[in-house]
C-alpha cells in the first residue's frame, strides 16, 4: 500500500504542474493571438491606403500602365553641336547612339 501511494504522488505533482503551466499557455496563446490581429488590422489598412493611391494614380493619368516610351526630341546637328559645346547634352545620349 505504500508503494502505490509513493507512485501517486509522482502524478499528482505532474498534474498539478500541467494545471499551473495550462493557465500560462492560455494566456500566451491570447497574448499572441492579440498581437497577430493588430499585425492584420495594420497590415488590412496598408493594403486600403495602396489601393486608394493606385486608384488615384489611375484617375488621374499618372499610372504607369499604358505609357509608352519616352519619345526624344529631334535636333538638327548645329543645334546638338552647341548643346554639346555648353554641356547641355547628357553622357548617356553621347556613349548610347551614334549621330547620322
Amino acid at each position: 500500500m505504500a508503494e502505490e501511494e509513493k507512485e501517486e504522488a509522482p502524478e499528482k505533482e505532474e498534474e498539478q504542474s500541467e494545471e499551473e503551466a495550462a493557465p500560462d499557455l492560455i494566456k500566451n496563446a491570447e497574448k499572441a493571438a492579440k498581437i497577430l490581429k493588430e499585425e492584420n488590422d495594420r497590415t488590412e489598412k496598408l493594403v486600403r491606403e495602396m489601393r486608394e493611391i493606385e486608384t488615384r494614380k489611375i484617375l488621374g493619368g499618372k499610372s504607369e500602365a499604358g505609357a509608352g516610351p519616352e519619345k526624344k526630341e529631334e535636333i538638327s546637328d548645329e543645334e546638338f553641336a552647341k548643346k554639346l559645346q555648353r554641356g547641355e547634352v547628357p553622357m548617356d545620349d553621347l556613349l548610347s547612339k551614334k549621330r547620322k
